[in-house]
């Protein structure tokens, strides 16, 4: 799914190895659920990536995501946990972890499982709202300057906001 400059250079390379019967071109889509909904993997083997909003829908279906191992993926994706990260340019290992992401169902959905579990306790507009509520409480006005009801490094609250 998608688009841009490459379209027309994949295009042409899929009908030089032939597999224009396996590989579709759909171009920009508004709506990817119906087809995470169908999707065994999300593969995203990008260069760099910063939060991938790509990766974030994929582990919200419940599809294990294989991506490269970029500081956007890793702050998501804990490799073995929720995901599988490979280092960008190593097709052999990403055409190896496919392999065996494809041939281990259990695998394929024990990282889905765990990858929706981290979108929903982590990313979702709730867990995203509590954490805000939780950074606004400390800033407002009242507390001392420098003051902070949590230590340094701990986790935002993740209670819902009270009036």
């Amino acid at each position: 799914m998608g688009d841009g400059p490459d379209d027309q250079r994949l295009r042409a390379l899929a009908h030089r190895l032939d597999v224009t019967r396996a590989v579709s071109f759909l171009g920009y889509q508004d709506d990817v659920n119906p087809f995470l909904s169908i999707a065994d993997i999300l593969v995203l083997p990008s260069r760099s990536e910063g939060m991938s909003n790509a990766v974030l829908e994929g582990m919200a279906h419940g599809v294990p995501v294989v991506a490269t191992d970029s500081p956007g993926n890793r702050a998501v994706i804990e490799p073995g946990r929720h995901g599988l990260l490979v280092q960008y340019g190593d097709s052999p290992a990403l055409k190896e972890t496919l392999l065996t992401l494809l041939g281990d169902s259990d695998l394929r959905l024990r990282l889905g499982r765990d990858a929706a579990r981290k979108v929903r306790s982590k990313f979702s507009l709730r867990a995203i709202a509590n954490a805000y509520c939780g950074l606004y409480r400390e800033l407002s006005p009242g507390q001392p300057s420098g003051a902070t009801t949590r230590p340094a490094g701990a986790a935002l609250p993740t209670t819902p906001c009270q009036s």
